[in-house]
């Protein structure tokens, strides 16, 4: 809770600092504004001194920023300028001669000397002077007005000039200590003035060393110290006593007390206007001093004669704020005014002594009651709120349909973005240049527009219309940071955004014809096809791609050729006669206008109509009455070599892919009307268009273009206002473009959206045209092609196809769909296999085929080589084991004693390798001995018996009084003996968990027997496996499975370690690596044993305190209620054993 009221405090204080005046609001919108730096928004820093009425007149131009031109970055900088001190000022304005950002930018006060520029022409590029800001100021020696008749004449400077006269000036003691109390800075303690002539902080001029000298109070020395220089020049019997901001309280209070005795006067050296010298005063007079070139020509000695008050200005503020540029050259105060500031301001102090509120609320209330001031400086200034479009149209020169309707659409947007209201407090306007569907065209417009002042407000191109004319100007635009909306695109390679990163189309790029023209194909079920085009062409790019396309969905794609421009007759035949060889009967002919008249005229002469069973597929966007040879050959001075009868006759009936140009007519659009409706509100527009078939079908494209700009251009000002006053800044551009890969609206189009990428994902129309009659050419959507408009799916481009075949006209002589010239495959050998494969191709069946065969064999041969391989091995580690048997007994030939002499009477046990037997053995010199007989199952392995002798191998090392003897063996017949020293009470856990009932026997309930699981019982029980593996570690050897359950108890309560079945010999390493599988008792395990298998004499103390645990809780499992696999991982993160509450801390 207190972190909540530390951050509701901070923000309290944060709050309270920001002083807001709260004007009266304009009618006008609300539209911020931003300084503009090398393209960032930077702060409007406002330089004030201590002098008052600089601080009331900056706090007034401080509000009328904020609350009236909206620039929400403000500040004061409060600097000690010492009035004469221009150069400071100057290097805080310049801002490094204008190629950094200064420390400051605006000073509404700068004294002026009289007769003088402080501004020289090479200063004045860097910083203005926009004229007078008040009224003129100058220094002074001020005297009251009430004490003038003690002497007449003292208010010229010659009274000073005498010892005699300065008597009246002289203070009386008891003022003179008080005004001692005030020449030290309460902060420092240091004297007001601290040079060498100053004793005290008081300057005594040498002629006052044996006399009564007047005493002249002053404020700070760094502002008034020149008045040293004028006392020892005009020789004045004079004194200096600076006291710094107290000479404000000082001086009334002296002119009161000084009048009221009526004995001596008093004089002060301030500056006018003042709030100690008030504009129009009447309590002080002026001692009169000579004009300035009667003392000397320095500007020293002109302190005393008037100064203009000055606004200086950072120069480039005429370009980064504009009006705030404006706006200081009509901001100026009268002295009415300045007396208007001191009653408020003494009107303020009498209920508050903060300085910066009173300051605050001077400034603030003056403009609440001076409005008309506040609507003049605002009436000054002319605002430029206006963005612009730069609209690129195929106006002439072009075979655009209707391209006036173009640039009309998006005129009309314009009209519409800006009644909607959704840019407000701007202005959308829009440009309309002619393209002339050329490159340099575009181009040249281009230029004009970035040369022009304008530029910055341009927010983009509109345009252009030929995706010929799109590649130089979307390359060259990421120069200048400006996006690109093409309304008729369709080129395929300007989707590359490492080229064209600012380029976007509000038509759907021809690429996505790609997936027409397959499932078009497929459904129609033609396997080959064919394509013409003109090389050099940018729209014809997508052909490339297409036929990567198709070869994937086995459809034969055998020939995009591509003929050089303005190829001749000859180089066509040629195209045309190789694919009626080839029996290629769908072809697409991507070509312009007159090249397509040349190539369906051969055509017609060459039979390859579709009378003749042909399908031709050709550009949408050719001129209406491209066809008309009659007209063309006239006009154009063309030479095609048929009628236009013969032309309709080789045309007929071909089809065509087009993006849809307008949404369904019932369809709503985003602004709330239907499309229909929007197509009768264009031809009211006052256009020359008076029927909806003479809209371009480029017009909805455009119509949609202007409004994504302007749904981004609300969302870019939404996000960050300054955006839009640095348009072609990089980031504002880089973040325009990412707002305009996010659109999704439902336009005139249809619904224009681009799921990240450069165009938009449209709805494309298959079309079939016809003639009804010879000269009437129809166009019948006979196909549409909805893209998928899951923004997740993978493919953007993917869709669906709906072919409505009965709108299809086929003109072949059976009135059926025309065949492919696709030649049937021969029958393949492997048929019945390669249908059940569901392969294609003969070829690829037989490999399959093969490859199975072949796979097959080699995997029976691969099975019975490996078993093979496995009888041979499992063959050989039998007989190193028998050998490793032989070895093991042979070694063991000195312990190997005869059957006879070992008697077993019960079982005790079962161990890993067979039962544990009670009975006796017989030794020479000893008798019959008890003994615990471990026996071998009978019918072991090799390896198991390996293992069983091993141990005894390993006990027969082993000499100590805690570790279990080896005594005898049994290895010459089955089953196999092992001979060990008895221990009456087995193993330790058993002993434990049976005298579980002894530990809380506080009654001496059972005596003795109670006794035998004392502490020190137990200790000495821990003590015994802690010496036999003190003895192990010794040895060199590792137990590697130290548990209560392997320490046995003898009659005399020794406890001794047993079972050494996973004991080892170290190697030379100090450890033991354990590298095969088997079972390990985990729960024992030390971390690095568990981890990499490594065993020590560390591990086994890491094990030896598990058994401690299991000695201190009677036999209790350790880590219970976890699996062995949960045990591992916890030991391995770090963990132990949770130690028993009440241990004591020596355990």
């Amino acid at each position: 809770m207190w972190r909540f009221w530390l951050v509701l405090s901070f923000l309290f204080i944060l709050v309270s600092g920001q002083f807001h005046c709260n004007l009266k609001k304009t009618e006008e919108s609300p539209v911020k504004k931003y300084l503009r730096f090398k393209g960032i928004p930077r702060t409007v820093v406002l330089e004030s001194s201590q002098r008052k009425f600089h601080q009331i007149t900056t706090r007034i131009l401080k509000i009328f920023l904020e609350e009236v031109l909206l620039y929400p970055n403000v500040t004061i900088v409060t600097k000690d300028d010492n009035f004469d001190n221009a150069t400071l000022i100057f290097q805080r304005l310049y801002g490094n001669y204008g190629d950094e950002l200064p420390e400051t930018m605006i000073n509404l006060e700068v004294w002026n000397p009289p007769n003088d520029n402080i501004i020289n022409a090479e200063l004045s590029e860097f910083v203005s002077d926009l004229g007078i800001s008040g009224p003129p100021t100058r220094f002074g020696w001020f005297t009251p007005k009430s004490l003038l008749h003690l002497v007449p004449g003292m208010d010229i400077w010659r009274f000073f000039r005498t010892a005699e006269s300065t008597k009246y000036f002289r203070l009386p003691n008891v003022y003179l200590t008080k005004i001692l109390q005030s020449i030290r800075d309460k902060k420092s303690n240091r004297y007001f003035c601290e040079e060498p002539f100053c004793r005290g902080g008081i300057f005594s001029p040498e002629i006052c060393e044996n006399v009564t000298c007047a005493t002249l109070l002053a404020g700070f020395f760094e502002t008034t110290g020149f008045v040293i220089e004028h006392i020892r020049k005009l020789q004045l019997y004079v004194e200096v006593i600076w006291v710094g901001p107290q000479l404000e309280e000082l001086v009334p209070f002296l002119t009161d007390e000084l009048t009221k005795h009526n004995q001596t006067s008093l004089i002060f050296l301030s500056w006018t206007p003042s709030f100690i010298v008030t504009p129009n005063e009447e309590t002080y007079s002026t001692i009169a001093f000579p004009p300035c070139e009667e003392l000397d020509s320095s500007l020293m000695y002109c302190k005393y004669d008037l100064h203009k008050v000055i606004k200086l200005a950072w120069s480039r503020l005429r370009y980064t704020a504009n009006p705030v540029h404006q706006l200081l050259m009509h901001v100026s105060f009268t002295l009415k005014e300045y007396e208007e500031f001191f009653q408020i301001y003494q009107n303020e102090t009498k209920h508050n002594t903060r300085q910066d509120e009173v300051m605050d609320k001077v400034a603030c209330h003056w403009m609440k009651t001076h409005s008309n001031n506040i609507t003049t400086w605002k009436n000054k200034i002319r605002y430029n709120n206006e963005l612009y479009i730069a609209g690129i149209f195929p106006l002439t020169g072009s075979n655009y349909n209707m391209a006036g309707s173009i640039s009309q659409a998006a005129a009309l947007a314009t009209e519409a973005v800006n009644k909607s209201k959704i840019l407000e407090g701007y202005q959308l306007k829009l440009f309309s240049d002619d393209g002339m569907c050329q490159p340099d065209v575009v181009m040249k417009v281009f230029i004009n527009y970035v040369m022009q002042n304008r530029f910055k407000q341009l927010v983009g191109i509109l345009g252009p219309a030929c995706s010929d004319t799109v590649e130089p100007l979307a390359g060259v635009s990421r120069h200048f940071h400006t996006v690109v909306i093409s309304y008729s695109a369709e080129g395929s390679s300007f989707s590359d955004r490492k080229k064209y990163p600012y380029f976007f189309r509000t038509i759907g790029e021809n690429n996505q014809y790609q997936q027409v023209y397959l499932q078009l194909l497929q459904h129609l079920k033609w396997a080959k096809i064919g394509a013409l085009a003109e090389d050099g062409h940018k729209y014809s790019e997508y052909l490339s791609h297409m036929q990567l396309v198709l070869k994937k969905n086995n459809i034969t794609f055998e020939f995009n050729n591509k003929f050089p421009p303005q190829g001749n007759i000859e180089n066509i035949k040629q195209y045309l006669q190789e694919m009626v060889q080839e029996n290629i009967r769908i072809i697409i002919g991507d070509v312009y206008d007159d090249v397509a008249r040349t190539v369906m005229c051969i055509a017609y002469q060459m039979g390859m109509t579709a009378y003749n069973s042909y399908v031709w597929f050709l550009p949408s966007w050719l001129s209406s009455d491209w066809y008309d040879t009659d007209k063309y050959n006239k006009k154009n001075n063309e030479s095609v070599e048929c009628s236009t009868e013969q032309m309709v006759m080789a045309i007929n009936g071909y089809f065509s892919l087009s993006h849809a140009p307008f949404g369904p007519e019932d369809s709503l659009t985003h602004e709330n009307i239907t499309v229909k409706q929007w197509k009768e509100n264009f031809m009211k527009s006052g256009t020359n268009y008076s029927t909806p078939d003479k809209i371009s079908d480029y017009a909805g494209y455009a119509y949609d273009a202007v409004w994504m700009y302007a749904y981004a251009l609300r969302k870019l000002y939404d996000e960050n206002s300054t955006h839009l006053s640095g348009l072609h800044n990089e980031n504002t551009t880089k973040r325009l473009v990412e707002i305009l890969k996010e659109t999704n609206f439902q336009g005139v189009s249809g619904t224009v959206q681009f799921r990240g990428r450069a165009s938009r994902i449209s709805v494309v129309h298959v079309n079939q045209w016809y003639f009804n009659k010879s000269t009437d050419k129809v166009k019948s959507i006979v196909g549409i092609f909805e893209p998928n408009n899951s923004i997740n799916n993978q493919d953007p481009l993917a869709g669906k196809l709906k072919v409505d075949d009965y709108l299809i006209h086929w003109l072949t002589p059976d009135g059926e769909i025309p065949k492919d010239g696709m030649i049937p495959p021969p029958l393949c050998l492997v048929e019945g296999f390669k249908n059940l494969l569901g392969v294609k191709d003969c070829e690829i069946a037989i490999v399959i085929a093969n490859v199975m065969g072949f796979l097959f064999i080699g995997s029976i041969l691969l099975i019975v080589f490996i078993r093979f391989y496995q009888i041979k091995k499992d063959e050989l580690e039998k007989i190193k084991n028998n050998n490793d048997v032989l070895n093991i007994a042979n070694k063991l030939d000195k312990w190997e004693i005869a059957r006879v002499n070992v008697v077993i009477n019960r079982k005790i046990g079962e161990g890993a390798f067979g039962y544990v037997y009670g009975g006796e053995a017989f030794f020479d010199g000893r008798g019959w001995v008890p003994a615990a007989v471990k026996t071998l199952k009978i019918g072991s392995t090799s390896e198991e018996k390996l293992d069983f002798l091993s141990e005894a191998e390993v006990m027969k090392q082993f000499d100590h009084k805690n570790i279990i003897k080896l005594m005898a063996v049994c290895t010459k017949n089955e089953p196999v003996y092992t001979v060990m020293e008895f221990m009456l009470y087995g193993d330790l856990k058993t002993f434990l968990l049976a005298r579980r009932h002894l530990v809380n026997d506080k009654d001496n309930q059972y005596g003795r027997e109670a006794n035998e699981v004392s502490s020190k019982k137990l200790t000495m029980m821990a003590l015994d496996v802690a010496r036999a593996l003190s003895y192990l570690a010794e040895m060199k050897f590792v137990h590697r499975d130290v548990a209560c359950r392997n320490a046995l108890v003898s009659a005399q309560k020794v406890v001794k370690l047993g079972d050494f079945g996973m004991t080892r010999l170290m190697s030379d390493k100090d450890y033991y690596k354990f590298n095969r599988k088997g079972m390990l008792p985990v729960r024992w395990m030390s971390p690095e044993s568990l981890a990499l298998g490594i065993f020590t004499p560390s591990s086994d103390v890491w094990s030896y305190g598990v058994l401690l645990y299991e000695i201190v809780t009677f036999g209790s499992f350790p880590f219970q209620g976890m699996s062995n696999f949960q045990v591992l991982e916890h030991v391995k993160a770090g963990n132990t054993l949770k130690i028993p509450s009440g241990v004591k801390p020596q355990l």
